[in-house]
């Protein structure tokens, strides 16, 4: 079922401009404070509104949390449409490049993915359900490679769906734990050492999955 949010205005432009200013705001707030802490009062001083404007395009604090969560819906798809299409000369390389993009990709958002997971509970059951399933659909995508790294020679595992759920957690990690590792990682660098790890479980006969002979080993 589809939520439709109230609002006084009938311009429509106007009231996605106003909507994402509120809802811009709302994330900075939540982010500081706790969602049943944060007042709308303080959503209107960031967003540089009057309350009572505020009000004229959302009906209460909850709506906002919808408008988060629908435009979370709108980058999951573009993370989506964006994993689909890495594709290099072998598996093992779009591997490496896509879980490079996924993370990066995660970076603009860690004041968000903080808040989802210290208030998903206060989103409604619809917008929660939506929320949880783009991360397994993000696992299955990555599950799906390295089942296709299988496939094909390149890796060798028998926990593809584990490795695939740790890759996803990688970023998961970066946000809910930056307050340690940035004072130890650039974020490429964090990358780069994940990346290796999880290559490093995908071995074929001692060898990181995909690394040919002329190679050697690590």
């Amino acid at each position: 079922m589809t939520t439709v949010l109230r609002t006084k205005s009938r311009d429509s432009e106007l009231v996605e401009k106003r909507r994402k200013l509120i809802m811009d705001a709302a994330v900075k707030v939540f982010a500081q404070k706790s969602y049943a802490e944060a007042t709308v009062q303080e959503i209107a001083d960031v967003a540089g509104m009057t309350i009572g404007n505020v009000y004229r395009y959302i009906g209460s604090k909850q709506d906002i949390l919808h408008l988060i969560c629908q435009d979370s819906k709108n980058r999951i798809e573009d993370t989506r449409r964006m994993l689909a299409s890495v594709r290099c000369d072998n598996v093992t390389e779009t591997l490496i490049q896509a879980i490079k993009r996924y993370v990066e990709g995660s970076e603009p958002l860690s004041e968000r993915h903080l808040f989802y997971n210290r208030e998903i509970r206060n989103f409604t059951h619809e917008d929660r359900a939506l929320l949880l399933q783009s991360q397994v659909e993000h696992v299955e995508f990555f599950e799906k490679l390295i089942e296709e790294g299988i496939a094909r020679g390149e890796f060798e595992t028998d926990n593809a769906l584990l490795i695939a759920h740790n890759i996803v957690l990688i970023h998961h990690d970066w946000v809910l734990r930056r307050w340690f590792l940035r004072k130890r990682f650039t974020l490429q660098e964090y990358i780069a050492a994940q990346t290796h790890v999880i290559m490093k479980s995908l071995v074929v006969n001692g060898k990181r999955g995909g690394e040919s002979d002329q190679n050697g080993s690590e």
